[in-house]
């Protein structure tokens, strides 16, 4: 578990002194991206941003945001895959169960509909379709 936690700690960029968490690059690094003018977008280009999304159907967007990747240049998430192969890892590493990248795809998928049961949010259906299309990109590049 120790090793554990310290891989996770540098993955996150962090470092610990003294018992006192001094916070690293990465961290740095963010928020000269979040703080840089350029980044930076009014409320009213992001309401905008939200009306012309909609245009599209659910299906289309998803394919967009998985295997266009248009939306990873605001959210740095890195390969969709790789982040799933990550957090099973770090759910094994805090569970001590041994889960595959494919079965938190599933976990995923399900805590979706799950909210969606209570609420409808297009948002819920979205990130359903969008999980379930990464677990098709998932499965056939395993093969």
């Amino acid at each position: 578990m120790k090793k554990f936690i310290e891989w996770f700690n540098l993955k996150l960029g962090w470092f610990f002194v003294n018992g006192r968490k001094q916070e690293g690059y990465a961290k740095e690094m963010q928020y000269k991206y979040y703080t840089s003018y350029s980044n930076y977008e009014s409320k009213e280009k992001r309401e905008k941003n939200n009306k012309t999304k909609h245009k599209q159907s659910i299906c289309q967007e998803a394919h967009n945001i998985v295997n266009d990747r248009n939306e990873e240049k605001e959210r740095m998430y890195g390969p969709f895959s790789e982040g799933m192969d990550r957090a099973a890892l770090i759910f094994n590493g805090m569970s001590g169960l041994n889960i595959t990248g494919k079965e938190m795809y599933i976990a995923l998928i399900a805590l979706k509909f799950s909210r969606e049961s209570y609420t409808h949010k297009r948002d819920n259906l979205l990130d359903a379709v969008s999980y379930i299309q990464g677990l098709d990109n998932y499965e056939n590049n395993k093969k």
